[in-house]
């Protein structure tokens, strides 16, 4: 009978132990900002003790203290080189879980307590650092392997973000009417403002990184539009998600337009005028080969790469090998006095609309080239130097 009193008592203990350990578990967003830290402070008017410290990634975080609070706690958002306080939320008690969202525009922080909310959350939290962990590994180990096991590891790492988005999808379809999926979306939205998508999905050329970003990016769009209750899309409206919204279409959609833009696939026609003021069509002009550089006078890199091309030109003209020199200037006299000053004598030139310009090749940064076959499809993009000498050459045969 001992024994059993002994063993029962034990057991109590440990399930007391266990319940303490999980007494106050915090999740949630912080609205921009990198390098940050988040923390759970108690505080007595004088006193403060911090009770738990993570890391803020992509924005999400999520922590726990093993002991609770009769003082008042609060969820503390700071940069990891200064200390500097970015943001601050009181807890309406020192124990539970939340689900919470800092702003540094303290207005628009917002808290709910509920177990289900926070271990959401946290389930995707888990996912996003699950993913941030592997593909940095990948990183760091693909930049000391040889081309063989670099492969390799852009497999590993496609596996990877295959089941982090199956991951992702489960969750917000699982909580469509949730303030998560609410906070899930708005901070992936600010997620690829900041270039998050790039990080993540990217391993030097083994991966179509793009692919990726678009895949992911349609998928949010559609649950939002079909499965966010008004709700949510007001809590959302709130905080501004919708002036994000229109500027991030926009990039995707550039994005989805360069994606058409592959090798093997046919370079749209447009129309330019000439250094003459005559006006003609890409696709007008006739060549074995034909180079496609988009550039500007106030474009330093375009202009750095020019006597390279200068050069290539000058070797194979006689072979059937053209370059097109496309400007998207505003002004005529700086595109006319760039030419003349770097000595540009290709014989042809065009002067562009800028914005046509990336409705039309998905051109988001200068400087953009391609390189043609004699039917105007793409056969090689963005190449410098001796591969680029090179491309031309077979191409030539």
């Amino acid at each position: 009978m001992r024994l059993i009193i002994f063993l029962f008592l034990v057991f109590f203990c440990f399930s007391a132990c266990s319940v303490k350990q999980d007494a106050l578990r915090v999740a949630g967003l912080y609205d921009k900002g990198t390098q940050l830290d988040v923390y759970l402070v108690a505080r007595d008017g004088v006193n403060k003790d911090t009770l738990s410290k993570g890391e803020v990634l992509d924005g999400f975080f999520s922590l726990s203290a093993k002991m609770g609070s009769k003082h008042p706690v609060s969820v503390e958002i700071c940069q990891k080189k200064t200390g500097r306080n970015m943001g601050r939320l009181e807890l309406p008690r020192g124990e539970g879980s939340y689900l919470v969202y800092l702003n540094q525009d303290s207005r628009l922080n917002w808290q709910q307590e509920g177990d289900l909310l926070y271990e959401d959350m946290d389930s995707y939290y888990q996912n996003h650092l699950r993913l941030d962990t592997i593909s940095r590994n990948l990183r760091n180990a693909s930049a000391k392997t040889n081309k063989q096991t670099h492969d390799s590891l852009a497999k590993e790492l496609v596996k990877e973000i295959e089941s982090y988005m199956a991951n992702e999808q489960n969750l917000m379809k699982r909580n469509a009417a949730s303030y998560v999926s609410a906070m899930v979306l708005q901070g992936k939205l600010n997620y690829f403002i900041s270039g998050g998508h790039v990080k993540h999905f990217s391993l030097q050329r083994s991966m179509d990184r793009d692919k990726y970003s678009l895949q992911e990016w349609e998928w949010l769009m559609s649950y939002y539009r079909y499965m966010l209750n008004d709700s949510l899309k007001n809590w959302l409206k709130e905080r501004y998600f919708f002036v994000r919204l229109g500027k991030m279409s926009a990039d995707m959609q550039v994005m989805q337009v360069n994606r058409m833009m592959d090798i093997g696939h046919l370079a749209p026609n447009f129309s330019m005028t000439d250094l003459n003021g005559n006006v003609f069509k890409m696709h007008d002009i006739k060549a074995k080969v034909k180079f496609l550089d988009f550039w500007s006078s106030w474009c330093g890199k375009c202009r750095a790469d020019m006597p390279e091309v200068m050069q290539y030109y000058n070797e194979f003209r006689d072979q059937g090998f053209e370059v097109l020199a496309v400007s998207v200037d505003y002004i005529e006299k700086s595109w006319k006095e760039a030419i003349k000053m770097d000595k540009l004598d290709f014989k042809y030139h065009g002067l562009f609309n800028r914005s046509l310009l990336s409705y039309l090749y998905g051109v988001a940064a200068l400087p953009a080239t391609y390189l043609l076959d004699e039917h105007n499809n793409i056969i090689g993009k963005n190449l410098h130097g001796q591969e680029l000498r090179e491309a031309i050459r077979e191409n030539l045969k």
